[in-house]
């Protein structure tokens, strides 16, 4: 899957300051890359699937074993925030945007 070539790439790129964040969908579209972001030391969150329309992706995440946090959506970006002060930056800045 796209998003699991891309989980894995950012893993790679990234290792400790990559931030994988599964939300609301069907599916299980992210449950192999995010194991590769978990296993180097990334973060990885999964939306409360009580907090979604969707339920299909968090669930196949959390089965994973590999979901660090278990957040309704509100509280993801918080999350992220403490992340990315615990892990700052250090030597060459490397950016990545995703827009859809």
């Amino acid at each position: 899957m796209p998003f699991d070539f891309f989980l894995n790439s950012l893993a790679d790129n990234y290792g400790k300051r990559a931030v994988c964040v599964i939300l609301s969908g069907t599916g299980n579209d992210g449950s192999v890359g995010l194991r590769a972001v978990s296993e180097k030391g990334g973060l990885v969150i999964a939306q409360d699937p009580g907090d979604t329309t969707y339920e299909g992706m968090p669930r196949s995440a959390i089965a994973t074993e590999a979901v660090n946090l278990v957040l309704p959506a509100a509280k993801i970006p918080e999350a992220i925030i403490r992340h990315a002060k615990q892990h700052p930056l250090s030597g060459r800045r490397r950016e990545v945007w995703i827009t859809g």
